[in-house]
């Protein structure tokens, strides 16, 4: 046994990695953002702040355009009597509705990976509208 004292591992990569966990949780619809903000309150960094902003984007835009779309489909229902042109447009409404989910998906991919990368990357299309709506969020 030496007399020298142990010297404590640095915890330099530790708090790095735990900068970028709620960016990366945040992009987990509904609960996932409950948890990133709660951990993010408990030690807030600029990355995470970010990320939130963003995800908070995405949930809203999810919501918003569920409610759209399911709207849009009531009224359709309605015409779909109508040979060909009812047909027609429940089948748009459907195409759309995927549509919107796979435009949500490759959001929430891009936004995990600019998180893990711990870049502070906006988002197309929302991202610049998002930090500038939401700025005064998880500061």
């Amino acid at each position: 046994m030496s007399d020298s004292p142990v010297s404590p591992t640095p915890s330099a990569p530790a708090d790095a990695a735990e900068d970028n966990t709620p960016a990366i949780v945040g992009y987990l619809f509904g609960i996932g953002l409950i948890i990133a903000a709660v951990m993010h309150s408990n030690k807030k960094t600029q990355l995470g702040a970010y990320h939130l902003r963003q995800a908070l984007g995405i949930l809203l835009i999810a919501i918003a355009g569920s409610v759209a779309l399911t709207m849009v489909a009531f009224v359709v229902m309605f015409m779909a009597g109508i040979p060909v042109i009812g047909w027609g447009l429940i089948e748009g409404v459907r195409l759309l509705s995927w549509i919107f989910r796979l435009a949500l998906l490759v959001l929430t991919i891009l936004g995990i990976l600019a998180a893990a990368n711990r870049e502070r990357k906006p988002l197309p299309v929302i991202g610049a509208l998002c930090q500038k709506y939401f700025a005064s969020l998880f500061a």
